[in-house]
């Protein structure tokens, strides 16, 4: 993933076929000078992902509405499960199986933190950032894994 990641750019959308206008938000990727690698709306995004209608994409599909401008998803699990309409044990799996894949991680409870990497609505500029704190996660988590103990 590193390299090549996804930007959020809000733009105002046309349908071809009926002439209707409205906001939309367009998935680019900048590691090819922001040229399209993948133009779909947030909503249509999150009907794709959830079209197979499993638990645990009704969680990933919740999920892609919830991510802030850094990056970072503020919703406990037991809010994650109701809003995804799901039990918070699948919520919880599912969590737990997007951080085994590097897409994100736990920074509280309550609160987590999407890969920038996979997923980014900041500016290019402020990736960097984001990679920083990203990382750093890490070595936070194993050092409070280690004073749990």
């Amino acid at each position: 993933m590193s390299g090549s990641f996804i930007v959020e750019k809000s733009k105002v959308l046309v349908d071809q076929e009926t002439g209707e206008i409205y906001d939309g938000t367009l998935y680019l990727n900048s590691s090819a000078g922001y040229r399209p690698y993948l133009k779909i709306t947030k909503e249509d995004l999150k009907l794709w992902i959830s079209c197979t209608d499993t638990p645990q994409d009704k969680v990933k599909a919740y999920l892609i509405g919830l991510i802030k401008t850094d990056n970072t998803i503020c919703k406990t699990m037991d809010e994650i499960a109701q809003g995804a309409g799901v039990g918070i044990n699948t919520a919880s799996r599912t969590m737990n199986k997007m951080a085994e894949k590097n897409l994100l991680k736990r920074i509280g409870h309550g609160r987590w933190m999407v890969n920038p990497d996979f997923y980014c609505t900041c500016k290019k500029g402020v990736l960097h950032k984001l990679r920083k704190v990203y990382e750093s996660l890490d070595a936070a988590n194993k050092k409070e894994a280690e004073i749990n103990e």
